[in-house]
């Protein structure tokens, strides 16, 4: 990251996320903030405190990762909003670069993910935009590192990653696309028959599925990998901190975590 000054205002945020995104309605659920900055935490037209008791009715924890030295957090506030929140505060050293371990099976996962997104099939008025953002964002992860595009190609082919909005198999299983609905369609399935358009969705969706499975058996052997190169690495990463904080709140909600997979509790 890179910091030059300026206003935060982390009342302001922690009150817009709370009332903007769709949280969940279950007091069940894990439901937690992330607010980082490096400015003192009561910047603002908003009171923090105000905001922090409105997320905690809501059943948010408030977590802060104050950008510099720990000690310093403390006296910018940053540690009294987390422990109001009953969250978590954490402080990073903004100037380190986090490492992204390169595995071997980084290249076999760059090249099965370029297969993937050849089965999109963008439809409608955001069908375009949606393929060239996933395309872009690809080029991006790439650029930094191909182990972060390796950790987004594992995204890409879990059950949340859902295109609905623009792709048409992710649609019409979701019951979002009808494929007689002929001017959403891309201009190669509109001369199509209904038969030969079922028949050409259900092959892409046969080869994405199997693509799927490769990079999935190909992303457990490169966590095991690195994991086991994690723990020759003794500094505490910022995705350790975040993962730490889930996996304590987590607990208090009757979670129990195994490995990247996490189930409640019976």
């Amino acid at each position: 990251m890179s910091t030059n000054g300026g206003n935060e205002y982390c009342g302001y945020a922690i009150q817009s996320a709370t009332r903007q995104l769709q949280w969940s309605p279950s007091q069940e659920d894990i439901k937690a903030i992330f607010i980082a900055g490096n400015e003192p935490f009561s910047q603002g037209p908003v009171n923090f405190k105000e905001s922090i008791i409105k997320a905690k009715q809501h059943g948010i924890v408030v977590n802060t990762i104050f950008a510099g030295s720990y000690d310093q957090g403390i006296a910018s506030g940053w540690n009294q909003g987390a422990q109001l929140a009953r969250g978590n505060y954490m402080s990073i050293d903004y100037n380190r670069k986090i490492v992204h371990i390169e595995a071997s099976q980084d290249k076999a996962i760059s090249q099965l993910n370029q297969q993937l997104n050849r089965t999109y099939i963008p439809y409608g008025l955001k069908g375009k935009i949606g393929l060239a953002r996933q395309q872009e964002q690809d080029m991006v992860n790439n650029k930094i590192s191909s182990s972060l595009l390796a950790k987004r190609a594992k995204v890409k082919v879990s059950a949340f990653y859902d295109n609905s909005q623009w792709d048409l198999i992710d649609a019409v299983d979701s019951g979002k696309a009808d494929l007689g609905d002929t001017n959403s369609l891309p201009k190669n399935m509109q001369s199509m028959s209904n038969t030969e358009r079922k028949h050409y969705l259900s092959n892409k969706k046969k080869e994405r599925q199997e693509i799927k499975e490769k990079i999935t058996q190909l992303s457990k052997e490169r966590d095991a990998y690195v994991a086991e190169q994690r723990k020759q690495v003794k500094t505490n990463t910022i995705d350790q901190a975040l993962i730490g904080a889930i996996r304590r709140q987590g607990k208090n909600k009757g979670f129990q975590f195994r490995r990247s997979i996490f189930n409640r509790k019976l």
